[in-house]
């Protein structure tokens, strides 16, 4: 879960945020914060399905999946076990 915490981290970093000085804690409310927006989770999920090689259902595509970096990790790696079985 680690690599897929530092995949977003990454993103967030060179696309979202663009100022290192603003990175987010893997906790923080990304959402509720104004570090991403809907515009911003579009980018990153396209993102995630290349670089992760999955596909995020649109049913998922919901807030509460996307709010922090932590329970990005944990929902992709949830759906990344889910297509390996």
């Amino acid at each position: 879960m680690k690599d897929i915490s530092n995949t977003i981290l990454e993103f967030i970093r060179k696309e979202i945020v663009k100022d290192s000085e603003k990175i987010p804690d893997p906790q923080e409310n990304l959402l509720a914060s104004g570090v991403i927006d809907s515009v911003g989770i579009m980018m990153l999920v396209r993102h995630l399905e290349a670089e992760l090689g999955l596909k995020i259902p649109a049913g998922d595509l919901v807030p509460k999946n996307f709010r922090t970096i932590e329970v990005m990790a944990t929902y992709l790696s949830e759906l990344r076990k889910k297509v390996e079985d």
